[in-house]
């Protein structure tokens, strides 16, 4: 759900953009799209400035049926949300703002320096 959020701000990207957003790795993220491509909700194009280059774009009309997908998940957040006070939300809202970039940065160092010994493919 998160990676069709994402997926779903963007006009277009490519594949490694696309992986940098989510976490994913570019293998991981290219299978992503495949289910997507089949599902309906993207495309794969040539990209104009680059033709070498493929980005994945959104498919328009498809944006009311990630909507229906996502909206159980927007309503059971506003139901928890609805306990907060209006500063108490103030504060989640801050605290998010700012972990979720740490988390991103922290994902990117570690991808960065891989931990000794561990295997990576």
């Amino acid at each position: 759900m998160a990676a069709l959020g994402v997926y779903s701000a963007a006009a277009a990207a490519g594949v490694r953009e696309l992986a940098s957003r989510t976490g994913l790795t570019t293998g991981a993220t290219t299978r992503l799209i495949d289910r997507l491509e089949r599902a309906g909700y993207a495309r794969r194009a040539a990209d104009p400035k680059d033709r070498r280059r493929v980005i994945v774009e959104p498919v328009l009309d498809a944006l009311d049926r990630i909507e229906e997908v996502v909206s159980p998940a927007r309503r059971h957040i506003a139901e928890i949300l609805a306990r907060y006070t209006p500063e108490q939300r103030a504060l989640l809202f801050d605290y998010f703002r700012h972990a979720a970039p740490a988390f991103h940065a922290a994902t990117e160092e570690i991808r960065k320096n891989p931990t000794p010994g561990r295997n990576r493919r």
